[in-house]
């Protein structure tokens, strides 16, 4: 009865010390590397937006496309998906990070939707980028750890991207 006693304390030893080294890694989802997370943050946006263009596009009940609503603010066209269900308050938050460009509905699908802020900044003062994000109207794209927009092309209008967040 000892034996089988020191056995269970044992096993729920072993158990514990195990969940305690595994949960991190179950916690944040499998890894700590900051590019997943904001790739998954990227990707939820990109569908909000590509919804809310489509629904517009067959119902004339969702979000037009940059270029065509009106807004000239990252900050302001997530108000405006907020506005129209395609986003909620509690996600706001997480596409502080993130500028929106500003495409056309009739812009070439290849064409950059999403950039990090990161990316954005250092588009703008001319450095190289690193740790980034790009998304394209088509779905392409994802995290890099250097890179260039080169095979990315922008929108052919000016300002390229809405005004980031603050």
């Amino acid at each position: 009865m000892k034996r089988r006693s020191i056995l269970w304390v044992f096993l729920v030893l072993l158990g514990g010390a195990a969940f305690h080294a595994l949960w991190p890694r179950l916690y944040i989802g499998g890894t700590q590397d900051p590019l997943k997370f904001q790739d998954q943050r990227g990707d939820q946006l990109f569908l909000a937006i590509q919804s809310a263009a489509l629904d517009f596009g067959r119902t004339r009940n969702g979000v037009l496309s940059p270029a065509e609503s009106g807004v000239h603010s990252t900050a302001a066209y997530l108000a405006l998906l907020r506005k129209h269900d395609y986003l909620n308050d509690r996600d706001l938050p997480r596409f502080r990070d993130f500028v929106i460009a500003n495409v056309s509905e009739n812009d070439p699908p290849e064409t950059v939707l999403l950039l990090s802020r990161n990316a954005y900044e250092a588009l703008q003062a001319g450095k190289p980028l690193r740790n980034f994000t790009v998304f394209q109207k088509d779905g392409e794209g994802g995290s890099f750890k250097q890179g260039n927009l080169d095979r990315f092309p922008l929108p052919p209008r000016q300002p390229a991207f809405l005004e980031p967040s603050d």
